[in-house]
């Protein structure tokens, strides 16, 4: 809890969700800049790069298993942080998902997460991870 912030304006932001803060309010109840940025990416070219980024490491896991030549991908070990950042795109950037829905092959990012749903089936200390392949899929 922020100073100066009482415990009815903190009850009152938790009932009615995070509230729409302006730029310079950094001092507002609910202020997060990066939602804020992330809201606010528009443009094609950056909606490719960022689609493009995600394509590319959720990609590297069954890539470096799948390689004929043994260790020559390292495989990168974060799949769960990219699924939730995956996660809050789709969530907090409006234009994301049609862009990718209209203009992008689909299948380039369902393919690693049915991978990580696949692999995932077989490790109960995966659970978190098929949840947020089973939520992205869902979205």
């Amino acid at each position: 809890r922020r100073e100066g912030a009482t415990a009815d304006d903190v009850a009152a932001a938790a009932r009615a969700g995070l509230p729409s803060v302006g730029a310079h309010e950094t001092d507002a109840l609910g202020f997060n800049v990066f939602r804020r940025l992330l809201g606010s990416i528009e443009a094609p070219d950056q909606l490719n790069f960022i689609y493009k980024g995600f394509v590319r490491l959720l990609n590297n896991a069954h890539q470096a298993e799948s390689t004929y030549l043994p260790y020559s991908i390292t495989r990168i070990g974060i799949e769960q942080e990219l699924l939730v950042l995956l996660w809050k795109c789709l969530e907090e950037t409006p234009r994301f998902m049609p862009y990718v829905l209209k203009h992008c092959d689909v299948t380039e990012i369902l393919v690693p997460i049915c991978y990580f749903m696949l692999e995932g089936r077989k490790d109960p200390a995966k659970v978190g991870l098929m949840y947020l392949c089973t939520f992205t899929l869902l979205k």
